[in-house]
């Protein structure tokens, strides 16, 4: 039995920044899961087409009230899991296998499964939602609470407090698959900027009157560009025009210009076009060639929003966009490392592929080069056994009780040494 209570309280300072959040969501994903932490609302939702991933935390701090309490107990499968954990972290330390990813993962997954037991998830019909919160007049605020059932109130609370309204709002399930989002935060860029909303706004603005593709480039300056049957077009950023401009090598990319106007819209939560909010505003660009863009906004006082845009390899011939067909060079699929994993192929490669190769890059890593040095050492010492057991046959006596024992000791150690290489090699294959 779970008991689940919870009270988030938005103050209407706040409450047209929550609700512009929400709207810019509904413009990409139709459905979404929110967990309620001890640390805020935390945020993970992907479009069907997997083209584009929303992630981010909007904390605590920045609600009036914010109480999170859930009674839940381990399920069985999670305490075997957990003693799974303990079991491979004590095995590493005992084989002083020092290796710093494999611990980090190995403890992120243990925490992510205590964490669990006081998170609530809530499956949200984001168009539903967007309809009622559209209802909330000036100077109402929000308060979301558990309903009867399986539901969401929505009280909206104006300042006299005496007419309150409360909409209940039936919660879905959601049957995503997990993304390793982890694996995802700790994937390298070359390049990051860091540029004004309305200046970001104003390029797609330009770009879409061409083409549905933008291309970013990356050299000395920023580069915009695009070209379609009536023509082409560019603009180059200079780097002292961007608020920063931490650029160590080239880098370029395609991006679908529907998707960036989609994301584009989160900027309404600085406020209208002609506030000086919105003209203040900016947004990390973080980029990398054969790479998602990742782009980060800041939200409130403490809260933060990323948007993960999978770039777009054309095929041979792409007439797409009613123009003539154009050559182009498919992309080389390069898989000696898996961070080099292309992020889309044609026409995309999901963000889940590509999560998971970079995670099984990080975790077996550190874990190679014990397995490659347990297999000689094997090699060697079988090497060894063979020959104690040929003397072995040929001595007798003194001679002989001497090479019976130097038999059996390096006979023992070599099934320690094979027992403890099945269990790295069953350590490997729980990722």
């Amino acid at each position: 039995m779970i008991d689940q209570q919870y009270k988030i309280r938005i103050d209407e300072d706040r409450v047209k920044i929550f609700n512009a959040i929400i709207e810019a969501f509904s413009a990409i994903i139709s459905e979404l899961k929110l967990k309620l932490t001890q640390k805020g609302i935390e945020i993970c939702g992907m479009d069907g087409s997997h083209i584009c991933l929303i992630s981010g935390i909007l904390a605590k701090e920045d609600f009036a009230d914010f109480i999170v309490n859930q009674k839940k107990e381990l399920t069985k499968l999670e305490k075997e899991e957990i003693e799974e954990i303990d079991r491979l972290l004590k095995f590493a330390r005992l084989n002083s296998y020092d290796s710093k990813h494999l611990f980090v993962e190995l403890k992120n997954k243990k925490e992510s499964i205590e964490e669990s037991l006081n998170e609530i998830a809530l499956g949200l019909n984001l168009e539903d939602l967007t309809k009622l919160l559209k209802r909330v007049k000036i100077n109402e605020k929000i308060e979301l609470t558990s309903g009867e059932g399986k539901s969401l109130d929505i009280t909206m609370i104006p300042n006299n407090a005496k007419k309150v309204r409360v909409f209940n709002m039936a919660l879905i399930d959601i049957d995503s698959e997990e993304i390793n989002m982890e694996s995802l935060k700790g994937m390298s860029f070359d390049n990051k900027v860091k540029i004004p909303i309305e200046m970001m706004n104003e390029a797609i603005k330009d770009m879409e009157i061409y083409s549905e593709v933008l291309q970013v480039k990356v050299n000395d300056n920023l580069i915009f560009s695009t070209e379609g049957s009536i023509g082409k077009y560019q603009q180059t950023i200079e780097k002292d025009e961007l608020q920063v401009a931490d650029f160590n090598c080239e880098s370029e990319g395609s991006f679908a210009i529907q998707f960036m106007k989609s994301i584009m819209k989160i900027g309404s939560m600085y406020g209208t076009t002609s506030t000086k909010t919105f003209k203040n505003a900016s947004m990390e660009i973080h980029l990398k060639s054969e790479a998602p863009m990742k782009m980060i906004f800041k939200a409130m006082d403490n809260s933060e929003i990323q948007y993960w845009l999978a770039p777009r390899v054309e095929e041979d011939t792409d007439t797409m966009y009613g123009d003539e067909p154009t050559p182009t060079k498919k992309p080389e699929v390069k898989i000696e490392s898996p961070a080099q994993v292309p992020m889309v192929q044609v026409p995309t490669l999901t963000f889940k592929q590509f999560g998971d190769a970079l995670a099984s890059q990080i975790k077996l890593e550190g874990f190679n080069t014990e397995l490659q040095e347990t297999m000689k050492y094997i090699e060697v010492m079988e090497s060894d056994k063979n020959g104690l057991k040929q003397k072995l046959i040929e001595s007798e006596g003194k001679d002989f009780e001497d090479y019976k024992k130097a038999y059996d000791t390096i006979n023992n150690t070599l099934r320690e040494e094979k027992r403890d290489l099945e269990e790295m090699k069953s350590f490997m294959g729980k990722f």
